[in-house]
C-alpha cells in the first residue's frame, strides 16, 4: 500500500508540475522583468524617498541618514527622526555635523565629510546624474510575491517581498532570462489612503502610469 501511495504521489507531482511548467512557458512574453517599462515603474515605485529632509539637503535623489547633529543658526540640535525636522523653521540657515551618511534613491549608502562633498552631491542631483526616477505618491502594500523558474535545470522558486528594497533589489539584481511571474493580486495605497487593486501585469504598468501622471 506504502508503495501503491508513493507511486500515486509521484505521478501527481510530475502533472503537478508539469502544468505549471506549461502555464510559466506560456506566461513568457509577459514576464516583468522583459517589460523594461513595467520593471522602471516598479522601481520608481519602490525607491527611496529622499524628499522628506529637503529643507537640509535641497534634494530628492538622497536623504541623511539618522541621527545626526545639525547646526541651526549656529545652535547644534540632534536629529534622530523626520518628526525632528519639523521643528526647523522655514529660511533658517542648515549646516548637518559631518561625516554624515546618505541613502540615495537607489539605496547606495555614501559617507559625506564635508559641506563642499554635499553640495557636489547636490549639483549631481539637480542635473540628472543620480537616480531620481522617483514615483511618491503611490506604494506597494506588501507582501508581494514573485514566481521564478529557471529553465536551465527546471526549478520553481518563490521569492517573498516585504519592503520597498526588496522590491528594488529584486527587480535590480533576479536574472532577467528567468521565467519571472508577478503574483496577483496586488495593492496600491495613494497618498491619500485609498488603495487600489490590480490583477496583471499591463493592469499594473497602467494603473501606476495614471497615478504618477496627476501627481508627480
Amino acid at each position: 500500500m506504502n508503495k501503491l501511495l508513493f507511486l500515486v504521489f509521484c505521478v501527481l507531482l510530475s502533472a503537478c508540475q508539469e502544468e505549471e511548467f506549461t502555464e510559466i512557458s506560456n506566461q513568457e512574453e509577459s514576464s516583468f522583468l522583459l517589460d523594461e517599462q513595467l520593471s522602471g515603474y516598479m522601481k520608481s515605485v519602490a525607491s527611496h524617498d529622499g524628499s522628506f529632509d529637503n529643507r537640509i539637503d535641497n534634494s530628492d535623489c538622497f536623504s541623511i541618514n539618522f541621527p545626526y547633529g545639525l547646526w541651526v543658526n549656529g545652535e547644534r540640535h540632534n536629529m534622530s527622526s523626520a518628526e525632528d525636522l519639523m521643528e526647523i523653521t522655514s529660511g533658517a540657515e542648515v549646516v548637518p555635523e559631518f561625516p554624515v551618511t546618505i541613502t540615495t534613491a537607489d539605496y547606495v549608502e555614501v559617507e559625506v565629510n564635508s559641506v563642499n562633498e554635499l553640495q557636489a552631491m547636490i549639483l549631481d542631483c539637480h542635473s540628472g546624474q543620480m537616480y531620481d526616477d522617483i514615483i511618491t505618491c503611490v506604494d506597494f502594500s506588501y507582501p508581494i510575491t514573485i514566481s521564478l523558474y529557471d529553465t536551465e535545470n527546471s526549478n520553481f522558486e518563490t521569492v517573498t517581498l516585504n519592503h520597498d528594497l526588496d522590491t528594488f533589489s529584486s527587480i535590480e539584481t533576479l536574472d532577467p532570462n528567468r521565467l519571472a511571474s508577478l503574483n496577483f493580486p496586488i495593492t496600491l495605497v495613494l497618498n491619500n489612503g485609498n488603495a487600489i487593486t490590480v490583477t496583471s501585469n499591463e493592469d499594473l504598468k497602467n494603473k501606476i502610469f495614471s497615478i504618477a501622471a496627476i501627481c508627480n
